[in-house]
């Protein structure tokens, strides 16, 4: 895209895939859709120039929380600069003053080439925090100077200040009054709002569902039957005789559409690690705050090559298990009686956001890194008067924490894979409406997903609920057996901690049903002894090593 400057303070760098829009000296960019009403592109520019031209700070915050849809715009002034990204963040923008120039942009692919950053201007602290979750910590990226809008968040450019609004804000008002036969069919509404937006603005199109054997890509598809949509097709990918798939298959089957499968085994994998469409892709969807997620990567190659076109949208279930409850430690639902002091009760909840989400490896969880990464977490939190707040509600810190950094940045980044080739996407479990339900749902309704599967059991929607949750297995074969005989003689002989210590060594490997642990080899794994988690260790260090960063010298000690 051609910039045409109005402004003379802050710089904006866009791709292609931006539209604009000039209105009454205002240039609105714009990327994604918009909801009540469906605007895209222009359309949704112009909409958006008319709705804020005007607006001061406060009343832009009222305004956005009314706007539904997946987005992030900008409108360009002679003497402001306005820049929003939607409640999950779903397209980044990101900005930084250097040399006293403002620089404001999305994707970041060219803006390292443009200002010249070399590695001394890198942050240490958001490196580890890469290293050990996959993502940074609030507005940090890689670079000291640079910082991306956190979801729910707007900004406000004029001269050479940078002034940041939060119109959302994953903490809900704590007004857990309602059972669960007031949730029940106030998650009907919601969901029926959701799928009639999604249906009207496909317009017909074909729709694509990642489909697996859990909740929530079952959910799409069943409730695309509900409302009757026609052009559906499911896939899935993987290793050959995955339980997801084979389970997907049948789901698809009850409902009457089309599925196929897309195999990934190691060969594939490992050359497509090789390849220059991997390499672009990296390139494409760095935003320098999380590690480009790559999981349907390869099976959007499949798609890509096989004849779905660029008139294909694609719907999965992302990330319906975090809001309807399936993240929550059970530390959290039952705390300690012991933990009252209110500095006691900060460090437990990120004690145990660290111990789920900061472990990709062990080497880097010392003294020092912990630290590091609980003062970034405290600062996050310290926006927020715990003191009056129960403790048994202390679960919604956690949540938000995850929601404002692995959510918002980590999960959603395989959006990106859609948009590398050509494909539009819809995300009905990042709506406005259903975060904003289940952001003020209590913690009985959510404890083991309770609310969310007896309204899937009892509707039943499509008659494939029953049971909810289906059997698993190990994939392949061969590898399912092999372990059962190991871990026999393990117990008998042994003890359960060294079948444990055994089985992350030597078959964890395998257990990678769409195998992105290619990046690494079986041999590699083995003699590796730093302490990985899966593959998403390995995916981390690469992402590190473009930048020069050996994530060996991120122990800190």
């Amino acid at each position: 895209m051609k910039i045409e400057k109005i402004n003379k303070f802050c710089e904006i760098i866009l791709d292609n895939s931006w539209t604009s829009y000039d209105l009454h000296g205002v240039k609105g960019y714009f990327k994604g859709y918009l909801y009540k009403p469906f605007y895209e592109k222009r359309d949704a520019a112009e909409y958006l120039i008319k709705k804020f031209i005007k607006e001061d700070t406060k009343s832009i915050t009222k305004k956005l929380n009314s706007i539904r849809g997946h987005y992030a715009f900008i409108l360009e002034k002679e003497d402001k600069v306005i820049a929003c990204v939607d409640v999950a963040r779903s397209i980044p923008l990101s900005y930084l003053l250097h040399n006293r120039n403002i620089y404001l942009f999305s994707p970041n692919n060219e803006i390292i080439d443009k200002i010249g950053f070399d590695v001394k201007e890198i942050d240490t602290s958001a490196a580890i925090s890469i290293g050990m979750s996959g993502c940074t910590i609030g507005r940090d990226t890689l670079f000291k100077e640079m910082k991306n809008l956190n979801a729910g968040e707007f900004i406000s450019i004029e001269k050479n200040n940078i002034n940041n609004f939060n119109w959302f804000t994953y903490i809900p008002d704590l007004d857990f009054d309602k059972s669960k036969k007031n949730y029940l069919p106030e998650l009907n509404t919601v969901l029926n709002g959701i799928f009639d937006n999604i249906i009207k603005s496909c317009n017909g199109k074909k729709i694509l569902i990642p489909l697996s054997a859990g909740l929530d890509s079952r959910l799409v598809a069943s409730f695309l039957i509900l409302k009757k949509y026609k052009d559906v097709y499911c896939f899935s990918y993987g290793q050959k005789g995955n339980f997801e798939a084979y389970h997907a298959k049948k789901i698809s089957k009850k409902l009457g559409y089309k599925w196929f499968f897309i195999e990934i085994n190691y060969k594939i994998a490992r050359n497509f690690y090789k390849s220059e469409t991997y390499k672009k892709y990296l390139s494409y969807s760095d935003s320098f705050a999380s590690n480009p997620v790559s999981h349907e990567l390869i099976a959007c190659d499949y798609l890509k090559r096989n004849g779905f076109d660029k008139d294909c949208i694609i719907i999965n279930g992302m990330p319906g298990d975090f809001f309807t409850g399936g993240h929550i430690p059970i530390k959290l639902i039952n705390p300690s009686k012991n933990i009252n002091d209110l500095d006691k009760r900060k460090n437990f909840i990120i004690d145990c956001y660290i111990e789920k989400h900061f472990s990709l490896w062990e080497m880097l969880k010392t003294k020092k890194n912990i630290s590091l990464v609980k003062n970034k977490l405290l600062g996050e939190l310290s926006q927020f008067d715990m003191k009056n707040y129960d403790k048994k509600n202390d679960y919604i810190y956690y949540e938000y924490l995850e929601f404002l950094n692995r959510q918002t940045k980590l999960i959603m980044s395989n959006q990106r894979v859609y948009d590398f080739f050509g494909f539009d996407w819809r995300l009905p479990f990042f709506d406005y409406e259903f975060i904003e339900l289940w952001r003020n749902v209590g913690i009985t309704e959510k404890q083991s997903q309770s609310l969310f599967s007896e309204y899937l059991d009892q509707r039943n929607i499509g008659e494939v609920w029953r049971p909810l949750r289906k059997k698993t297995w190990v994939s392949p074969r061969f590898h399912r057996y092999t372990r059962i005989i190991f871990k026999a003689l393990f117990y008998t002989f042994y003890d359960k901690f060294k079948w444990h210590k055994f089985n992350k060594k030597y078959f964890d490997y395998f257990n990678d049903v769409s195998k992105k642990n290619a990046i690494v080899s079986w041999r590699e794994s083995i003699k590796d002894k730093r302490g990985w988690r899966n593959a998403n260790s390995w995916l981390v260090e690469k992402y590190l090593n473009k930048f020069k960063i050996k994530i060996d010298e991120l122990t800190n000690d």
